[in-house]
C-alpha cells in the first residue's frame, strides 16, 4: 500500500485514537484536512473539513471546507459552507459575501448556458 493508501488508513487510526475528545478530533480532523489539500486530494480534505465542522463549527473549518469543496468542483457544498460561514459572522463579511457570489455564479452558469 502507498501514496494516498496509506494517508488514510494512518488518519483514520489517528482520528479513531482522538476522537474521544470534541476539540481534539475536530482539530486533527483539521489537520487531516490539511495534508489531504496540500496534496491536492480534494475530497479527502472536504471530509475531513466536515468532520471537523461537526464537532467544532467555526468560520475557519467553513472557510476549509469551501475551499477544499470549490477545488474538487462541489460547489453547492462550498456554497452551504459559505453560507454559513457567514450567517455565523452577522450575515455580512465582504470577503465571504465576494466568495459566496462567485460559487454560486459557478454553479449557476452550466443552467444558464441551455
Amino acid at each position: 500500500m502507498t501514496g494516498p493508501e496509506v494517508l488514510v488508513k494512518a488518519s483514520k487510526a489517528l482520528l479513531s485514537a482522538v476522537c474521544v475528545d470534541r476539540t481534539k478530533c475536530a482539530d486533527t480532523a483539521m489537520w487531516v484536512g490539511d495534508l489531504h489539500a496540500g496534496r491536492s486530494e480534494w475530497g479527502a480534505a472536504m471530509s475531513n473539513y466536515e468532520r471537523a465542522a461537526r464537532d467544532k463549527d467555526s468560520v475557519e473549518v467553513l472557510l476549509k471546507l469551501a475551499g477544499a469543496a470549490s477545488r474538487g468542483k462541489m460547489h453547492a457544498q462550498a456554497v452551504r459552507a459559505l453560507e454559513r460561514a457567514l450567517a455565523m459572522r452577522g450575515g455580512h463579511d465582504p470577503d465571504i459575501e465576494k466568495r459566496l457570489t462567485q460559487e454560486r455564479n459557478t454553479l449557476l452558469r452550466p443552467m444558464m448556458n441551455h
